[in-house]
């Protein structure tokens, strides 16, 4: 049972690591500028529109 435990928690760990760093990057994109604006009810449009609500990014 506590090896079982044990690895939950590095599961955990691991989960959180990730959660966090999604967050720092979130973070400085928007320090960037590097966000859009858009609303529930944009992405409701969207969806009923049968659209695309993010902005196309290039892979330059």
């Amino acid at each position: 049972m506590a090896t079982r435990t044990a690895a939950a928690e590095v599961v955990q760990a691991s989960q959180q690591a990730e959660l966090e760093e999604e967050i720092r990057q979130a973070e400085a994109e928007f320090a960037r500028g590097e966000f859009i604006d858009v609303t529930v009810d944009d992405l409701d449009r969207a969806l009923v529109e049968g659209k695309w609500p993010w902005p196309r990014v290039s892979s330059e």
